[in-house]
């Protein structure tokens, strides 16, 4: 599963890119979670995901997809 979520995520780089202006787009990142966790058949936490400011490891995506975890 880590592996299918890394390629989602790789598709989006405005999520890692930090020289990219749509990094820090929230709306845009928010979008680009409900995408990766639907395509990779997790279940999106919004409330938890959308909020956040920092981006988060693989492992703190994939446990907040999950339902398992928050990201700090």
């Amino acid at each position: 599963m880590k592996e299918r979520l890394a390629e989602e995520v790789r598709k989006n780089d405005h999520l890692y890119n930090p020289s990219l202006t749509e990094y820090k787009d929230t709306q845009m990142a928010c979008n680009s979670w409900k995408d990766i966790s639907a395509n990779v058949g997790l279940q999106f936490n919004e409330s938890l995901t959308c909020q956040l400011s920092c981006p988060p490891t693989l492992n703190d995506a994939v446990e907040s997809l999950q339902g398992k975890g928050a990201w700090r």
